[in-house]
């Protein structure tokens, strides 16, 4: 099975370097400046004792001129729009789209795009990031590809991606509650993502002030309310393990949304917070999130200044 992955950041170069080392037919779709860099360096995973490199193949856009059997899609929420226009000459009648973006929102610009067919829903998971040499940094050894069809049944078409997509270092699963999960995870990088960067500070941190201990469970109740508003609810056995995640007093976690911050980079606020807050009835329901959201919304301003 051909692999096309779009990008080459923490996530794409991770998994990519991953099955190219398993031997898999992977291809990048990059910009100039990173090909430059793959042709240059390769690619380079280092921690947690998972080191490995790889000499990658890469292409940009121009030079895109067949179909693949996989698309997976790695590149952040505000750089889907331009992607759409550029992988189209990669999807064929029988190619499958993965993607790793965060949100729900993408789901339907890619279905709306190539058409149901094509578009699995999938969850990505891993902890990983770029340092200044362009290497991929593995934080932890979190590597998790959850995918499915919207229906929840399971065929041949499934099974040949799953044996694709399979590496060492790589849990993939085929899933029949994909949907789900695609619920919980958003709910997750809402109710993180709002916790760490209004109250600035990871889990641990938060917990250690008995209002900030109320405060952090109450973002996450008010996630929920939110995507059972709208038609998006997470099961419970999921809220009540996140709610037990949040409550940890030894806890470092942070969400990716607040490590980008603190590092003074650009940030995926529309798709994780700004997608709820536009699909509920009144964003004042939430008033946690809303000022969250505010508190986002002002850094960014202060990046395009």
């Amino acid at each position: 099975m051909r692999i096309l992955i779009v990008g080459a950041g923490a996530v794409g170069g991770y998994f990519g370097a991953r099955w190219i080392a398993a031997g898999r037919d992977a291809t990048f779709l990059v910009r100039d400046g990173r090909r430059a860099t793959l042709a240059k360096t390769g690619l380079t995973v280092l921690g947690l004792g998972q080191d490995l490199h790889v000499e990658p193949r890469a292409m940009t856009a121009p030079e895109l001129n067949e179909s693949f059997d996989l698309v997976f899609i790695t590149v952040t929420g505000d750089a889907l729009q331009a992607a759409l226009t550029q992988i189209a000459p990669a999807i064929g009648p029988a190619t499958s789209i993965i993607t790793a973006l965060n949100g729900v929102r993408h789901f339907d610009m890619l279905r709306d795009k190539f058409g149901p067919d094509s578009v699995l829903g999938s969850v990505v998971k891993c902890v990983t990031k770029l340092d200044e040499e362009g290497r991929i940094i593995a934080l932890t050894k979190l590597a998790q590809i959850a995918f499915g069809s919207w229906s929840g049944q399971e065929n041949e078409r499934l099974q040949a991606v799953h044996t694709a997509l399979s590496a060492d270092g790589i849990d993939v699963q085929i899933s029949p509650h994909i949907r789900e999960e695609i619920f919980e995870k958003w709910l997750l990088m809402i109710a993180l993502g709002a916790a760490n960067s209004l109250l600035n500070g990871d889990v641990g941190t938060i917990n250690a002030e008995p209002r900030g201990a109320w405060a952090i469970q109450e973002i996450l109740r008010e996630g929920q309310r939110g995507l059972t508003e709208i038609g998006m609810r997470p099961r419970d056995s999921a809220v009540e393990a996140m709610a037990r995640l949040f409550s940890d007093t030894a806890s470092r976690q942070t969400s990716s949304l607040y490590r980008n911050m603190a590092a003074g980079r650009r940030i995926e606020l529309e798709p994780i917070i700004g997608d709820f807050l536009d699909r509920v009835a009144d964003h004042g329901a939430y008033p946690l999130i809303s000022a969250a959201y505010a508190r986002l919304a002002i850094y960014m301003r202060s990046k395009d200044s």
